[in-house]
């Protein structure tokens, strides 16, 4: 849990809230819809940051 807060809190601002979101368990409409940001670009987001996290504790 530790390595998940570090992380988060490395991220900008929206990407923050899209995780926060995300780990809350809204869907990627409802987290589009409270983000102003496209369902289809919450997704691309979320994945890049899922890569990324992977990516640094590989």
């Amino acid at each position: 849990m530790e390595r998940l807060r570090i992380a988060i809190r490395q991220l900008n601002d929206t990407d923050k809230a899209i995780m926060a979101l995300y780990l809350e368990e809204l869907s990627y409409g409802e987290i589009a819809a409270i983000t102003g940001i496209t369902e289809n670009n919450v997704g691309v987001k979320i994945n890049r940051i899922k890569t990324n996290y992977s990516n640094y504790y590989k």
